[in-house]
């Protein structure tokens, strides 16, 4: 396992106001993206991160984990039972929702069509970690499937996942997983834009009241730009996990990188 350096980031909003986006005074933050599975990866960058929050000046720390826990990786299981059971004892942990959370909860409730959906992308990987194999259900019908991962996911999982947040907002950034509708304030966004919107929001220059810090677009190096920051780095086939950390107006990326995974779409 690798961890790099901290990068600090040049804040180009300044460039265009009178001073750079802030965190609230005598907070931390540190931002994660799409972990999808990895439990190697979350491993190492919490340990990355309690390194650096201890070599900072006291402060109360969150952690806001950008959604998209699972599938895909190779341990979805193990993932969940690792922020359940040990969460970090420095700082405050806060889980925000993603699109295949969000896909996995509709599909047990009875959508049936986001059931397949989820499956077909990556919800196969995160089944063969609760110990079910293709096998047991390719050629099924939904009712038996249906069946099956209500039975294989434990239930403190699925209501550990139904408690998490949509959005979050910290300072001058707002957090949520996939982007934000353009020309909407953030209170009458619909939740369904927050997990899965892409093109919209990844082609907009707006200002959404916030600089947007989100995950679910894969990219190869966290992107910044003056409205939005960009940290899903497709850890599950990258080997790659980031980090944005926010003091005040200060900010900059941790990461750590590990073994490349298996392409699953």
């Amino acid at each position: 396992m690798f961890w790099s350096k901290s990068k600090k980031l040049h804040n180009k909003t300044a460039e265009k106001s009178s001073r750079y986006p802030s965190g609230p005074d005598g907070k931390r933050c540190y931002v994660i993206g799409d972990v999808h599975g990895r439990l190697d990866l979350i491993k190492d960058l919490f340990a990355r991160i309690e390194q650096d929050n201890a070599s900072k000046a006291e402060a109360e720390t969150i952690i806001v984990m950008l959604g998209d826990l699972i599938d895909r990786g190779p341990d979805s299981k193990g993932v969940l039972d690792f922020l359940m059971k040990s969460p970090p004892k420095f700082a405050k942990l806060i889980n925000l929702s993603g699109n295949h959370e969000d896909a996995l909860l509709q599909g047990l409730d009875g959508n049936m069509d986001i059931l397949r959906m989820w499956i077909e992308r990556g919800g196969m990987q995160c089944l063969q970690s609760y110990g079910v194999p293709p096998h047991f259900i390719a050629g099924q019908p939904e009712e038996y499937i249906h069946k099956v991962i209500q039975q294989a996911i434990p239930q403190s999982h699925v209501e550990y996942m139904r408690a998490f947040f949509n959005s979050a907002r910290f300072g001058d950034y707002i957090f949520v997983h996939a982007g934000m509708r353009p020309g909407v304030t953030l209170e009458d966004q619909k939740t369904s834009d927050l997990k899965w919107i892409r093109k919209a929001f990844i082609e907009s220059d707006a200002d959404f009241g916030g600089v947007v810090v989100h995950g679910h677009t894969v990219v190869k190096d966290v992107e910044v730009k003056e409205n939005r920051i960009n940290l899903d780095t497709g850890a599950h086939r990258s080997g790659l996990l980031s980090a944005l950390v926010i003091e005040g107006e200060m900010r900059e990326i941790l990461s750590v990188s590990g073994e490349k995974g298996e392409l699953a779409i």
